[in-house]
């Protein structure tokens, strides 16, 4: 524990002309932290170890009536454990020497005053090297002078008083006190001398008792900002006036849970909130900072929420098939488990139609070139729909015409693994009439890794048609025969749609014209195929027909069912409508209309769910873009209501552009895909667009004390940081990005292409940091691509993240962090080669720090003086010829291998250390076994000393030793070339 609690001392005299009368100091008190110290004022304090300095006086007001200046008081005594100086009337400067065995920290102060308020200023402990080491400081302290009590010369009037050193043999000497355990005791004893303007004199003893306490620790308020659906990591702050309690030795826990979101809160402070799905507002929750002997303070971190809706960018619009010339027509898409997406299309291959595809990454780069997906080629190939596979895969089912049987259409379909290598084409519909037309699929990818495909099949040759699903293994092998959907067989039941519902089942929906006009009818079935429950009817208007249904499979688990509804139902030829429904099945409410704009067709719907809970039905518009026909957007709540109005999505107008398919990523991003006329050249061409959840405007955001996270708008915001260590994220837009007294950190995690941040210039460019303007930042994160990131002065970190990045630190001690890398890195700072992970491709100069990832990697020192800290991988850490620091983190249970390196050079020695993070105080003594994770033993042959939390080995010239850390949690630490063993 630290003592650093004011004590206050009153010295006062009578009125007096002759020698003053000493009188005794007042008894002590127990002030708010538990240490005692003497009352009333003016005062003098034992002041912090290395805390902020508040120098008081002890001041003898002289009571004559014809004298209007202070008295004095001299130090007759050194003191041991605190020091005490004068105060004066008015000083401009003072003199000290370091005594000749200094302790390890000193305090060099500065007095100040003027006639009306004597104060005392302490200099800032940068100045300690400076005293400590004979160069002289601002304001005239020159350490080579003469030490004493500073006394003021008498003269004809205050203002111009002159200092002049004492040779009095009395010093003041700044001891600063060592840490003292709680409860323990020591007393400072001094003497002091009181002396009036007629030389009048008395002089006494004082003694302090002062007693150790533990101080609670102090936490900081949070800020956080974000967008509503946003996800938000950051890490929370405290401080404790305990200098021997840092935040490595802190505990956070959950005092209160937010009401609109949920919140993971980690031992260590970092920690993760998501709000509720489509809530934006304010929210909070507060937390617990515990010291390691329990003493606790509780805080909260504020958060705002601003709205955001789906929106058009549509700038973005981009071709998707390479070959142009005729058709490409009826595209598909289908998201993977990569994060990215497959699309498919109709185009004409060497016979009549075949289907072709494109395959893309999560940021909408093209993956390979555009292939053909049939291996059949007589007659057409087409009405192809897409699933991804649990392993990565994907597989694309479609209508074969059969040539040899009056041309009648079978289902086709065709697997492909993780890489894009696809499997021999699979009949389908093996088990029904090769006289009769299969066709029309639709396929769904199961929880368990199967898949369902249903289609269209002809009963005879009249005109009455059924719905047929069969169940294949991810193989594509039968899991059973084909079993009909429909339980109404009169007249012709098309169209079928199908999805597979969180509960490991499916649903499918088709239009039935089992009596008059089409209806939309839907049927829920278990994971083997079984019905739940009968099937039901839609729509809730029964005149016209209802065609076209799309299905959406929600978060809730329910399900919402689309489709075009044609005779006016609108007010003006075909509608958009839709109906929702709970994970039972059972409809919530009756049906909806979708579309605003009600003149002439809205047709051809499509739908995705939305990570919000909420959805967003996509359509064709006959003439509302001015030009025949377009796609339109409408973003729906968790509850079906409508969000913002609806939105165009192709930008080119001229002709039509139709048939739309929308799914959304696992990053939030929807992706829409339609077929336009002429676009590109030549007939029909497919098209793709993005959507982002955005702002509906610009912020200005602020920060707090604390460790504060903020995520901006796609529009030119401005973000400020706090005090403390904050992370700002701008996201889209020209931001102006401005740290504050922590360790600030600009994110580019989320940019959706690689960045050039250069902190030196305070300038970003390319991606999210395009027209970025930045300051007092010291750490930044790249992007998944290729990123330069320019360190400045400061102490910078950069992570550049995936990508084959420039990372150039500057003159401050820069460090590499490949924390989020998913393998193993190799970095050695001495050749400067990286490999491995987000490592592969990254170049790097003026670094001197690395941290690792979560996994096995090696990092190399080079001549500098290095910390390379571990990720909790199994590691190998190896220094060069400088004072390095190998840092380790409790947790993984995993071998790590340590070289210290080169150790001497010509005229001294290095020292390389081991630091064990939030470990315990100590080694545990020789054949003792750790009963906690923070416990470790040491394993070595070399003898060793311990002071202050560093055990240093000896006895063997530069020290250097070898030998196996063995940490409660199963981690264990084998080294060769250490000098030092250090825990916090």
């Amino acid at each position: 524990m630290a003592q650093h609690t004011t004590y206050t001392i009153h010295i006062s005299q009578p009125d007096l002309i002759e020698n003053p009368a000493v009188k005794p100091i007042s008894g002590a008190e127990t002030v708010g932290s538990g240490l005692q110290h003497l009352t009333s004022q003016p005062y003098s304090e034992v002041h912090n170890f290395f805390g902020t300095v508040h120098v008081g006086s002890y001041l003898l007001p002289e009571s004559d009536d014809d004298k209007d200046y202070a008295g004095r008081v001299q130090l007759a005594l050194d003191i041991p454990h605190a020091f005490f100086v004068p105060k004066f009337d008015f000083i401009e400067s003072i003199f000290f020497t370091p005594p000749s065995n200094p302790p390890n920290y000193l305090l060099p102060l500065t007095l100040t005053g003027d006639q009306q308020a004597e104060s005392f200023v302490t200099r800032d402990l940068t100045d300690v090297k400076n005293l400590l080491y004979g160069t002289a400081l601002p304001g005239r302290i020159n350490p080579e002078n003469a030490a004493g009590i500073v006394e003021r010369a008498e003269t004809s009037a205050p203002s111009q008083e002159t200092l002049t050193p004492s040779t009095a043999t009395t010093q003041e000497i700044i001891n600063i006190p060592p840490l003292f355990e709680t409860t323990e005791t020591r007393e400072v004893t001094f003497t002091y001398t009181v002396m009036d303007e007629h030389g009048g004199s008395d002089t006494a003893t004082a003694t302090i008792t002062i007693t150790g306490t533990n101080d609670a620790p102090i936490a900081e308020a949070a800020i956080l900002t974000m967008g509503e659906d946003d996800v938000i990591t950051g890490q929370l702050s405290a401080t404790d006036p305990d200098l021997n309690h840092d935040m490595s030795k802190l505990t956070f826990s959950i005092a209160a849970n937010p009401v609109h979101g949920n919140v993971t809160l980690n031992a260590d402070g970092s920690y993760t909130y998501t709000p509720n799905p489509e809530y934006f507002g304010a929210d909070s929750f507060s937390y617990i900072v515990t010291d390691p002997l329990g003493a606790t303070s509780t805080n909260t971190a504020s958060i705002t929420i601003f709205e955001k809706q789906y929106a058009g960018d549509l700038a973005n619009e981009t071709r998707v098939n390479t070959t142009t010339s005729g058709n490409q027509e009826n595209a598909a898409i289908a998201t993977l488990t990569d994060g990215g997406y497959i699309v498919m299309w109709e185009s004409a291959d060497a016979n009549s139609t075949g289907i072709f595809a494109q395959r893309y990454d999560r940021h909408s780069n093209a993956v390979g070139s555009e292939f053909q997906v049939n291996d059949t080629t007589n007659g057409e190939q087409s009405a192809v729909s897409i699933a991804g596979l649990n392993d990565g895969g994907f597989v694309a089912v479609y209508q074969t015409e059969r040539t040899s049987s009056s041309n009648r259409y079978n289902i086709l379909a065709k697997i492909y693994d993780a890489n894009g290598n696809g499997s021999n084409e699979i009949l389908i519909s093996s088990d029904t009439p090769t006289n009769r037309h299969q066709q029309n699929p639709d396929i769904a990818v199961l929880d368990n890794g199967n898949f369902v495909v249903v289609w269209e099949s002809q009963i005879s040759t009249s005109s009455d048609w059924d719905i047929k699903a069969q169940i294949f293994n991810a193989n594509g092998q039968s899991q059973g025969g084909s079993f009909t959907i429909n339980t109404n067989t009169d007249n012709r039941q098309l169209t079928p749609v199908i999805k597979a519902l969180n509960n490991g089942g499916f649903v499918v929906a088709w239009q039935d014209r089992s009596s008059g006009d089409y209806d939309i009818v839907a049927q829920r079935y278990d994971s083997s195929g079984s019905k739940i429950g009968s099937h039901f009817t839609v729509n809730t208007n029964l005149s016209n027909h209802q065609t076209t249904p799309e299905i959406a499979v929600l978060a809730s688990s329910g399900f919402v069912i689309a489709w075009e509804s044609a005779g006016n139902q609108d007010g003006d030829d075909a509608g958009i409508f839709m109906r929702m429904y709970d994970e039972n099945g059972v409809a919530q409410g009756n049906q909806m209309l979708i579309n605003t704009e009600t003149d002439r067709d809205q047709t051809d719907p499509s739908i995705t769910a939305l990570h919000t809970g909420g959805f967003l039905i996509t359509w064709t518009s006959e003439n509302q873009d001015g030009s025949q026909e377009g796609v339109y957007a409408q973003e729906f709540s968790t509850a079906g209501a409508k969000v913002g109005d609806e939105f165009r999505i192709n930008v080119t107008t001229n002709q039509d552009q139709q048939i739309s398919h929308v799914v959304e990523l696992d990053n939030g991003t929807l992706k829409i895909v339609w077929q336009s006329n002429h676009q590109d050249g030549s007939g029909e061409g497919i098209y793709q667009s993005s959507l982002e959840e955005t702002a509906l405007s610009s912020l200005s955001m602020s920060g707090g004390k604390g460790g504060d996270s903020f995520i901006g708008t796609a529009f030119d915001d401005t973000i400020t940081s706090g005090a403390g260590d904050d992370t700002l994220e701008g996201r889209g837009g020209a931001d102006v990005i401005t740290g504050g007294v922590g360790e600030d950190t600009a994110s580019y995690v989320n940019s959706v292409s690689g960045v050039t941040v250069n902190l030196a210039t305070g300038i970003g460019t390319g991606g999210d940091a395009q027209g970025d303007i930045l300051s007092g930042i010291e750490n930044v994160i790249g992007s998944e691509f290729s990123d330069v990131l320019i360190g400045n002065a400061e102490n910078n970190l950069l992570e550049g993240g995936a990508g084959a990045d420039q990372l150039l630190g500057g003159v401050g001690s820069d460090t590499l962090s490949y924390r989020t890398s998913l393998e193993g890195v190799n970095i050695d700072l001495s050749t400067g080669s990286s490999s491995g992970g987000d490592a592969t491709g990254d170049t790097f100069s003026d670094i001197e720090n690395v941290t690792g990832s979560s996994h096995a990697d090696r990092l190399t020192g080079s001549s500098e003086d290095n910390v390379l800290t571990s990720g909790g991988g199994a590691d190998i850490l190896m220094g060069g010829a400088g004072n390095d620091l190998f840092r380790f983190a409790l947790g993984g249970g995993n071998q790590n291998t340590v070289f210290g390196g080169t150790d001497t050079e010509s005229g001294g020695g290095w020292t390389d250390a081991i630091q064990l993070i939030r470990a315990s105080s100590g080694p545990l003594a020789t054949g003792a076994s750790p009963t906690g994770p923070s416990d470790w033993v040491l394993q070595t042959e070399q003898s060793y000393t311990i002071q202050d939390n560093t055990l240093s080995f000896t006895g063997n010239g530069d020290a250097n030793a070898s030998g196996a850390i063995i940490m409660g949690d199963g981690t264990t630490i084998t080294f060769t070339d250490i000098d030092q063993i250090k825990w916090d």
